[in-house]
């Protein structure tokens, strides 16, 4: 009833305003995207490629923008966010002062000519009332990418080894190889990686990994696990070969130790809780703690939090526990129902393998601002109301004097 009473009383001074000139303000909402072009060289017919693109919005609403391509190859464009597609009006909403990563993805037909090929991504701000339609308030304003493509013959498999890397695990871990591969073709690549691993001078096993694929111009890490269930400790050797097609393009060795259980040091960081859900009274919420496992093995890890609510102890949660890998990190999960509006805190820690990281706080309210917002609401009704009346008041008294 609020909301409708708003729109009736907006609608009535609008039309006022309009009646008796009294001019109406308007606003440009910003476009900012970047970067301002992208280039594709050597690229090969029916394959697919992908660049990225940052929408930005400057302006203090949220903005919706719709996606556009024009130019010879604007049918070779396709738009990704979080791994879907951006179909089927090619509409995205930003926050205010918030910006979005978008993926390019750039399919070159089989029959596509050699040579340039030109297109223009073309980024506009949707302008909207509050019903959804079209308002004729407001500026319209577009942003352009250049897409440049060379369409060539050439099949082009190269790479080049950045890096190749190991470390000292426990017994019963998982021994990582780390390989940082660059893509210079014009394909999308897939490396063979064998692995021979010996002891005390004698093979004993290998291993065969080619299922990362990483496409042209990328660079990217290339994980390759040993498990070590069942081997002695003691001193080890790994021999990495890599190749492409049916050429080697690097080879190593490195030496490594399989040490006894324990013997490493586990360290790890809790580097920030975030919420997921909506901040509304009777609402569900995930608490996330993001937790860094900073040694050399595998470490299992759970979240302990406890919540205050107003200052006082009212719960206490905990996420499952889950195994993290050595280096990587993960978000560990705990749930909070929140059964009234007010001030909450949250205090927690993670606890990984009987060690404890620093306890981080995070602290939010809840029905506060939707209480801020309808006072607001209010108090716009009434300054409209009076403003109304008063105009009305001045229209019949210069029709009476007329």
């Amino acid at each position: 009833m609020k909301k409708w009473l708003t729109i009736f009383i907006v609608i009535i001074m609008t039309s006022l305003c309009t009646e008796y000139f009294i001019p109406l303000e308007t606003l440009a909402n910003g476009v900012a995207v970047g970067p301002s072009a992208l280039e594709i060289d050597n690229a090969l017919r029916n394959e697919e490629y992908e660049k990225q693109i940052v929408l930005f919005n400057p302006g203090e609403e949220e903005i919706a923008y719709t996606l556009d391509t024009e130019g010879d190859a604007k049918a070779w464009i396709s738009f990704w966010n979080n791994n879907a597609a951006v179909i089927p009006s090619k509409k995205i909403s930003i926050p205010a002062h918030d910006e979005k990563n978008i993926l390019v993805k750039i399919v070159v037909p089989k029959d596509a000519i050699n040579g340039q090929h030109e297109a223009s991504i073309v980024v506009t701000n949707v302008l909207t009332s509050e019903n959804g339609q079209m308002t004729g308030q407001g500026v319209q304003v577009s942003a352009q990418v250049s897409v440049s493509i060379m369409v060539t013959g050439d099949q082009i498999l190269a790479g080049t080894i950045n890096s190749i890397s190991t470390a000292d695990t426990e017994a019963d871990n998982l021994l990582q190889l780390k390989i940082s591969f660059q893509n210079t073709g014009n394909v999308i690549a897939t490396p063979l990686i064998t692995v021979s691993i010996s002891a005390n001078g004698s093979y004993i096993d290998k291993i065969n990994s080619a299922e990362t694929q990483i496409g042209p111009g990328n660079t990217d890490i290339i994980l390759v696990g040993w498990d070590t269930t069942g081997r002695q400790t003691g001193s080890y050797s790994a021999h990495i070969t890599i190749s492409l097609g049916n050429t080697i393009i690097a080879e190593d060795t490195l030496e490594f130790s399989i040490l006894p259980t324990g013997t490493l040091t586990r360290s790890g960081t809790l580097t920030q809780l975030e919420i997921e859900g909506k901040l509304e009274q009777n609402k569900l919420i995930v608490i996330l703690a993001n937790f860094v496992n900073t040694c050399q093995v595998n470490t299992k890890a759970i979240f302990l939090g406890e919540i205050y609510f107003n200052n006082g102890l009212i719960d206490v949660i905990e996420s499952d526990e889950i195994s993290i890998a050595a280096g990587a990190s993960n978000k560990l999960k705990s749930y909070l129902q929140l059964e009234n509006s007010g001030q909450y805190l949250v205090k927690g820690y993670v606890n990984y393998e009987g060690n404890t990281t620093e306890i981080q706080e995070l602290s939010f309210s809840v029905g506060e601002t939707n209480k801020s917002e309808s006072s607001y609401n209010w108090l716009i009704i009434g300054i409209i109301t009076g403003i109304a009346s008063l105009i009305v008041g001045i229209v019949v008294i210069i029709r009476i004097r007329t």
